[in-house]
């Protein structure tokens, strides 16, 4: 059995018969995803399961564009000091983003989330210290090409909000379609993110702050909020300024999660990503 036949079935044994996976957090994720007409499914990477949701599905093998959004960092710590057992967010606003974007979308789940914080190789330092392991790129990697299989999209938009940032821009260079890298709330320089708010440094990560920057011909957009405690928008703007094109907004009245939902639509038809159409 190959491993993407083998990461499905994996899938039906956790979403349906629920046996083997810490599910309680997940189930609640499943539930909201249901609600917003999301389907899922379950891709193998090179080292660990991933949960997917998509929407519009029907149309990714018709359009030249697909939108890859990515997940914050969830509930790694229970208080400060505690690590969690479980780090699926209970509010995954990347999944309602791409529950209000109109293009060919796909969430991309990080390692050890959504039910599966207790397979194997998961261990804790994957949510904490290793949560940008070179590990975790290269099965997220392989896991969105074992996804989107045989439809080679011409064009991908890498969208990270938060924790799932650094993410983003560590996954861009791995595809040659890469054409636009969009964050909110990232943190972007993570040794600058957790020295400000004195968090022990992530160890087994790699910070995309001290990797070469994204090439020119990759457009980026990172949306901070003026009011933003978590990733406050100058930890954002100096790596911004690092990148070869690297366009900062900064939204007045805006925190971390909010309104976040409520532009979104607009954001997207603003920007529009008409670049893509015209083949830029």
């Amino acid at each position: 059995m190959d491993k993407w036949r083998a990461g499905w079935v994996v899938g039906l044994l956790c979403l349906l018969l629920l046996w083997g996976c810490n599910t309680t957090p997940a189930l609640k994720i499943y539930d909201q995803a249901k609600a917003l007409g999301l389907s899922n499914s379950v891709v193998l990477g090179t080292h660990f399961s991933h949960v997917i949701f998509f929407h519009r599905m029907n149309f990714i093998h018709a359009s030249d564009s697909v939108h890859i959004y990515i997940e914050g960092d969830g509930k790694p710590f229970i208080g400060t000091t505690r690590v969690a057992a479980d780090p699926t967010p209970g509010n995954p606003l990347a999944l309602r983003l791409m529950s209000r974007d109109n293009r060919p979308s796909v969430y991309i789940g990080r390692p050890c989330y959504f039910g599966f914080a207790t397979t194997p190789p998961c261990s804790p330092k994957y949510w904490t210290t290793h949560r940008y392991a070179p590990e975790v790129i290269d099965s997220m990697e392989a896991a969105i090409r074992g996804f989107l299989g045989a439809h080679r999209s011409k064009h991908l938009v890498f969208i990270g909000y938060s924790g799932g940032a650094p993410l983003a821009m560590l996954l861009a260079p791995h595809f040659h379609q890469t054409k636009a890298v969009v964050t909110i709330g990232g943190d972007i320089d993570t040794t600058a993110w957790t020295d400000h708010h004195r968090y022990t440094p992530l160890s087994g990560s790699i910070n995309p702050a001290h990797a070469q920057p994204l090439n020119r011909r990759i457009f980026q957009l990172h949306l901070a909020g003026e009011k933003d405690k978590v990733v406050p928008p100058e930890i954002i703007q100096p790596e911004a300024q690092r990148q070869t094109g690297g366009n900062v907004t900064v939204y007045d009245n805006f925190n971390h999660v909010c309104c976040w939902e409520r532009v979104w639509p607009d954001i997207l038809h603003r920007y529009g990503f008409s670049y893509i159409q015209g083949g830029r």
